[in-house]
């Protein structure tokens, strides 16, 4: 829970953030946005770490990286010590999941490995849920500090509860002679990702203000270098071949980018409308987006029942359905929609992030080398975030020149055509042959 967690209960402290350090509203959101970088960098690295070193030992370093963010952050004197201490906590929260990925994997029955992928997915869930109304709580009690403190019992925890009860998977499965940590590392092609994820995100960012086209060259070079890195590196930090020659992990990836492109859409779009045309309080709009989030954790064991009868492919059909469906209902909203309808609206959409992301989170799974099971779990949350990016991108356009119920309902209409190319594609591979267990 904690990368979701910290990740979503920093917004409600934004305005005191910038107040203590006396910095713009635009120079605060770095705490958000080098959060996401950091861990948009940090997911495949730390996996890479576990199939390496072993996901055991690579937790234990992160979660000992989050206490001492906790304990940092609190007490930093300038903004920057802030920003460096948010880096360090994503970077040790993207330690839990490829390392949580990869353990279960090694250490759990066939049989039991979709139980142990379906309470990852609800924790992940529900720390995204859960984040506006902790951070809340915790900053009426603490102040914004009160953020960071709350990481050092729960990062403690999680060490010890890995150290105490989970023995250690043995040597990494990785064949032939170790490498020394630094060429494990890969700092080079590591660098030139942080690069490459960097120039996109800001491109991407750029566009509902003013497209910076240069980055599109950027974008191209820093891409084409991490590519040339890692296919001459005797030992690299991401296996392009691997992923080159695997279309359906990479069919995984693009799927799940695509998917929260359109989940994100309402996750972030509909707050905005809530409170500049229904003119509703933050706390409320947290309230009703709650079940948005909840659902999807809540019907989680419901969607690994309904997959392990009817299999993965069918199940991202019906996903992918009920997101068109969804954003059909958004239509439904305009200055004088009861809100109950709103709420009722937002539920729905939890349901196909319940089936998609579980659906998808085990195909992942299925499609991945056991021997490098962590990284491949790295890249599934870096595909998350570059879909939340995109949709940003996308309600920075909708929403450019007024926030009105109009505007709403173009993204809706967006967020409907994503989803049905996720069924039309889904549809396909049935089509071409994938297994009614697939």
């Amino acid at each position: 829970m904690l990368n979701p967690l910290n990740s979503s209960m920093i917004s409600v402290a934004l305005v005191l953030l910038a107040l203590d350090f006396d910095v713009s509203t635009t120079h605060v959101t770095l705490v958000v946005s080098s959060f996401y970088l950091a861990a948009a960098v940090g997911q495949p690295l730390m996996g890479g770490l576990g199939d390496r070193l072993g996901p055991r030992r690579v937790f234990i370093a992160g979660m000992t990286m989050v206490v001492v963010s906790g304990v940092v952050g609190p007490f930093s004197q300038g903004f920057g010590l802030l920003l460096a201490a948010r880096v360090l906590q994503a970077i040790g929260t993207s330690t839990a999941f490829p390392s949580a990925v990869a353990l279960i994997r090694a250490r759990s029955r066939p049989e039991d490995v979709q139980s142990g992928m379906s309470a990852i997915a609800m924790a992940n869930s529900l720390g995204a849920a859960l984040g506006p109304i902790i951070g809340g709580v915790a900053v009426a009690v603490g102040g914004w500090q009160a953020l960071f403190w709350v990481n050092i019992p729960l990062g403690l925890a999680a060490a010890l509860a890995v150290l105490f009860f989970i023995a250690p998977v043995g040597r990494p499965t990785r064949s032939g002679p170790r490498p020394s940590l630094l060429r494990m590392l890969d700092p080079l092609g590591v660098l030139l990702f942080a690069c490459t994820v960097l120039s996109l995100l800001m491109l991407m960012l750029s566009i509902p203000t003013g497209t910076q086209w240069w980055l599109v060259p950027a974008t191209a070079i820093a891409a084409a270098a991490f590519l040339w890195r890692e296919l001459r590196a005797p030992s690299p930090f991401l296996d392009v071949r691997m992923l080159t020659r695997n279309r359906p992990l990479m069919g995984v990836y693009v799927q799940f980018a695509v998917f929260n492109f359109a989940y994100y859409g309402a996750f972030y779009g509909v707050p905005q409308w809530l409170e500049v045309v229904r003119g509703q309080t933050p706390a409320l709009v947290g309230l009703f987006m709650l079940p948005l989030a909840a659902i999807g954790a809540i019907a989680t064991p419901l969607a690994s029942r309904l997959i392990r009868r009817f299999g993965t492919g069918r199940m991202l059909i019906l996903g992918a359905s009920l997101l068109v469906a969804g954003s059909a209902a958004l239509l439904l909203f305009d200055d004088a929609s009861p809100l109950w309808v709103v709420v009722a609206a937002l539920a729905m959409l939890g349901l196909p992030y319940a089936l998609c992301n579980l659906a998808l989170q085990l195909r992942m799974n299925g499609s991945a080398p056991k021997e490098a099971a962590g990284i491949a779990a790295g890249l599934f949350q870096t595909s998350r975030y570059l879909g939340a990016i995109l949709s940003t991108s996308m309600l920075g356009l909708a929403f450019a020149h007024g926030i009105g119920s109009a505007e709403l309902h173009g993204t809706a209409v967006t967020m409907a055509v994503l989803g049905l190319g996720l069924v039309g594609l889904n549809l396909r591979r049935r089509s071409d042959g994938a297994s009614s267990a697939d």
